[in-house]
């Protein structure tokens, strides 16, 4: 309860550690019936409370950075695993939990899980990109299982990034997975060193509320093309969003100076006090740039 995640959450989660230890790539069954197999034999292991209560005490920290037991991880771990927090299916959370169990007494835990991270993000944020369904990665996610169980590196297939892929990049801007692409965005900014809010807002730099007025020649319907790009939102705080409000670009930026979050504070540089749409169209461009060199540095075949 104090993890925010149910009884039969952890005991899925540990079913991918037994699947992954057999090599079990099949379909998934019911949680009953999995448990229930030959006669109940894996609930009469002696040490199987004490697994899952090491999983489930590992999930506290994760999601609310508390725990009875020794978890310190880095500020590089913990921002990938919030921007997983928003992505649209649970299958990430099945990886990691096989990752936690076989390595969590290493040494070298934090470095490794950053590692892993980084190359799960980068895979389930481009596989949703270019195929937006929860069958393109069950396959992938089951089988990267078996790997890291193992002690080998999962080998996630992914072709190269086309630009019909760049392409598909900004048709995501309203998507399920906006939410976790902006956030990422966010922690590309290398000034940025703190986790950000988990109740951020999702900033329309130009106001997503139309003003009656004649703004640097755009109507409504013009505005409405340019609004919803990635070139135009932000994260930023839940409460600085609302006393921004849908003022425009100069009287905003006095609120973006008072945010921790390092993307937004920049954007007080902006020597002009409108933001129009070359604005959103160079920082469009800018976004889908950072993203391209992150995915290629993490799914291209390492030499």
């Amino acid at each position: 309860e104090k993890a925010e995640i149910s009884i039969d959450d952890v005991f899925r989660y540990y079913s991918h550690v037994v699947r992954a230890e057999k090599k079990d790539k099949s379909k998934e069954v019911g949680l009953r019936k999995f448990y229930a197999n030959n006669n109940y034999e894996l609930l009469k292991q002696p040490n199987i409370m004490s697994k899952i209560m090491s999983l489930a005490n590992f999930w506290l920290y994760l999601n609310k950075g508390l725990s009875p037991e020794d978890f310190d991880l880095s500020f590089e771990a913990r921002k990938y695993v919030h921007c997983l927090e928003s992505y649209p299916n649970e299958f990430w959370k099945y990886a990691t939990s096989v990752f936690f169990v076989k390595n969590h007494q290493n040494d070298t835990f934090d470095e490794d899980f950053i590692r892993f991270l980084k190359r799960l993000v980068a895979f389930l944020f481009a596989k949703f990109i270019d195929t937006p369904s929860v069958n393109a990665i069950k396959d992938d996610i089951y089988s990267a299982c078996i790997s890291i169980y193992e002690g080998t590196e999962p080998q996630y297939k992914f072709g190269l990034i086309t630009d019909t892929f760049k392409t598909k990049i900004l048709d995501h801007s309203t998507s399920r997975l906006s939410r976790s692409l902006l956030l990422l965005d966010a922690y590309f900014d290398e000034d940025q060193n703190n986790i950000i809010p988990s109740t951020f807002d999702i900033e329309h730099i130009f106001p997503k509320k139309w003003q009656a007025a004649n703004y640097q020649g755009w109507d409504e319907n013009t505005a409405q093309d340019f609004l919803e790009k990635f070139g135009n939102k932000i994260v930023f705080e839940k409460k600085l969003n609302i006393q921004a409000g849908n003022g425009y670009f100069g009287r905003k930026k006095e609120k973006y100076a008072h945010s921790s979050i390092q993307a937004v504070r920049k954007l007080t540089r902006y020597a002009n006090n409108d933001w129009g749409k070359e604005d959103i169209e160079n920082r469009e461009n800018d976004f889908t740039s950072r993203l391209v060199a992150f995915l290629e540095a993490e799914l291209l075949p390492r030499l």
